[in-house]
C-alpha cells in the first residue's frame, strides 16, 4: 500500500498481482473473510487509481475455505471493484 500510494494516478499500463489467499499457511495469518476482503479491496482500489484509462489489471486469487465451505474469492471481490 505504501508503494501504491506514492505512485501518481493514471500512470501505469499494467498491474499483475497474486495477493495472499488468506489460507492460514505458516507465512500468513488467516483473517476473517470480511476483514480480508476489506483490506484487499483497498489495495485493488489503489491499483485501479494508478492504472491508465487504457490499462489492465490482473488479480489472481484462489478460494477461501472455512469449515468445509469453499468460497471463490473472485466472486466476492467483483462487487467491490466493478465500478473502478
Amino acid at each position: 500500500m505504501e508503494l501504491l500510494k506514492n505512485l501518481p494516478s493514471d500512470s501505469i499500463d499494467l498491474v499483475i498481482s497474486s495477493p495472499p489467499y488468506n489460507l492460514g499457511k505458516e507465512y500468513e495469518a488467516k483473517q476473517a473473510l470480511e476483514k480480508y476482503l476489506q483490506e484487499q479491496t483497498l489495495v485493488l482500489r489503489e491499483c485501479a487509481r494508478i492504472l491508465k484509462e487504457t490499462g489492465s489489471l490482473f488479480w489472481q486469487v484462489g478460494a477461501f475455505a472455512d469449515r468445509g465451505i469453499i468460497i471463490p474469492l473472485d466472486i466476492r471481490f467483483f462487487p467491490n471493484i466493478k465500478y473502478y
